[in-house]
C-alpha cells in the first residue's frame, strides 16, 4: 500500500512490521546477510537510529518485499517492476498485456463510478488493483524484445 508521508521512522516501522511482526526472516539471518550485527540492526528495525543509504539497498537484497521498494518511490513518477527472468519470459506477453488492458479499463470504470457514489472503501481497493496492473504492465513491457520496446527495428548492416 501506497504511504502518503515519508519519513526514516515511518521506514523503520515498516521494515519493523515485516522483520518482527509478520517474521518474514529471522532478524539475525538478515544482520548476517547484510553485513551488520544484530544489534545494529535492531537499533534501525526499532527506529532509534536512521538507516543509511547502502543499509537500504543490501536489505532489499536481503529482503525482497515489495512495500519496501512501494515505500521509498512513494508519491514520485516511479513504479518498482521486478526484472523479469528467465522462465518468466515465456507464454504470450501481448495476450497477457491486452487482457491487463481489459482489466485495468474496467478498473477504471469502476473507479471513476465509485468516486461518483463517494464509495471510499471501494475506491481505495479500486487504486490498489490499477497500481497493481501498472506494476504488471510495466513488468511485460520489459518482457519485450528491445526492438519492440523502442518501437523501432534494429538497424542491419549492410551485407548482413
Amino acid at each position: 500500500m501506497v504511504q502518503s508521508k515519508k519519513s526514516p521512522d515511518a521506514f523503520a516501522r515498516l521494515v519493523r512490521q515485516i522483520l518482527l511482526v509478520e517474521k518474514q526472516r529471522p532478524l539475525g539471518d538478515v544482520a548476517a546477510e547484510i553485513g551488520m550485527d544484530y544489534d545494529n540492526l535492531y537499533a534501525r528495525v526499532i527506529g532509534r537510529v536512521t538507516f543509511h543509504p547502502e543499509e537500504i539497498a543490501a536489505l532489499l537484497r536481503a529482503v525482497p518485499d515489495r512495500r519496501l521498494i512501494d515505500w521509498m518511490l512513494c508519491c514520485t513518477g516511479y513504479i518498482a517492476v521486478e526484472r523479469p527472468n528467465a522462465e518468466a519470459c515465456g507464454g504470450d506477453a501481448l495476450a497477457a498485456a491486452l487482457k491487463l488492458a481489459d482489466h485495468s479499463l474496467a478498473a477504471m470504470r469502476a473507479l471513476c463510478h465509485a468516486e461518483a457514489q463517494g464509495d471510499a472503501a471501494q475506491i481505495d481497493g479500486l487504486r490498489q488493483h490499477l497500481f497493481e496492473a501498472e506494476r504488471a504492465i510495466g513488468a511485460l513491457w520489459l518482457r519485450l524484445p528491445r526492438a519492440a520496446r523502442s518501437g523501432t527495428a534494429e538497424p542491419k548492416l549492410a551485407g548482413t
